[in-house]
């Protein structure tokens, strides 16, 4: 399955998304956990690039590095709101 997020993914938009690295860490009978690093996040993408593939996925945790822009700047550590509202933990 790491290959279809390797080569980007066709959720439906007009462009594939970009490609992710996808390291499965364990798996239990129908349930596997892994890792996706993505470099772009559209909405609901991580869940739609599963759908894509015939995969379900349950339980989402985010990770967020680098620099978001938010309005005004931001410092490293600060959580600036996004657009849609959610907080965003910013690390260099």
């Amino acid at each position: 399955m790491s290959t279809f997020f390797k080569n980007g993914v066709d959720i439906g938009e007009e462009k594939l998304v970009r490609p992710a690295d996808l390291v499965i860490l364990g798996c239990k009978a129908d349930v596997s956990e892994i890792t996706l690093t993505i470099t772009e996040g559209k909405f609901h993408q991580v869940k739609r690039m599963f759908e894509a593939v015939g995969k379900k996925g349950t339980v989402f945790e985010a990770d967020f590095h680098g620099t978001i822009g938010a309005a005004g700047g931001s410092c490293t550590g600060s959580v600036p709101e996004t657009d849609r509202g959610r907080a965003c933990c910013v690390k260099e």
